[in-house]
């Protein structure tokens, strides 16, 4: 009787088998329960033999890289799968979450957080284009530029670009805001009205000089 002296694990029923040959591994096996299997493992009772085990079946889908949405564009895995009893989960990473893959319709998988659409800002363009579209955390970052008598700091010689990406926490990173470049302070002319009177100009903005009576502008 092999199974006096052998067991299969917790999870296992020894039985011995009905015609024992003498061969410790074929005079004995074991029942597993669902979702455990049959391995071999070194022996504890006999140095440089093997014994049966019941163990957990490995479920996670293979090969394991393209387990749980694989890697992203920067080769970083989307989710880490974890085995468990007939069955397994991801364990999504920061910018993922966990949903169920179309095909098969019952398995895991991660997929990059939504931010919604990408809208447009004031006075500036985007590259690539992202305007009117969906992003996500895998999108690449893409750039808004001013146009043209804008800037990020309202001077001829701030700067023009930002970056905006969609972030691990399904919201778009900050904005930036261009704003018109000054141009000073108006001049002042002599005998003359400014209309309306400003202290500085802006891209954009003009005022009206009126010459007063008696002057023009060719001294006519």
């Amino acid at each position: 009787d092999d199974c006096i002296i052998r067991n299969c694990g917790a999870h296992g029923t020894c039985q011995d088998t009905p015609a024992p040959t003498g061969e410790p591994l074929d005079d004995y096996t074991c029942t597993c329960e669902s979702g455990y299997e049959i391995t071999l493992h070194n022996s504890s009772i006999r140095v440089g033999a093997l014994m049966k085990r019941c163990t957990n079946i490995f479920d996670c889908p293979v090969p394991l890289e393209d387990a749980c949405g694989g890697r992203n564009a920067k080769g970083a895995m989307r989710g880490l799968c974890k085995d468990l009893i007939n069955d397994y989960t991801c364990a999504c990473g920061a910018g993922y979450k966990k949903t169920l893959m179309q095909a098969p319709a019952t398995n895991d998988t991660c997929v990059p957080i939504q931010c919604g659409t990408v809208s447009a800002l004031d006075f500036a363009s985007a590259a690539p284009d992202m305007v009117g579209k969906a992003a996500d955390f895998d999108t690449q970052p893409w750039t808004f530029s001013c146009k043209p008598g804008y800037s990020l700091n309202g001077e001829a010689d701030g700067a023009k670009n930002f970056d905006m990406s969609c972030t691990s926490t399904g919201e778009f990173s900050a904005a930036g805001s261009c704003k018109p470049v000054s141009c000073g302070a108006p001049k002042l002319v002599g005998n003359a009205d400014m209309v309306p009177e400003a202290a500085e100009l802006v891209f954009t903005e003009h005022v009206v000089y009126t010459c007063d009576e008696g002057y023009a502008l060719k001294g006519d």
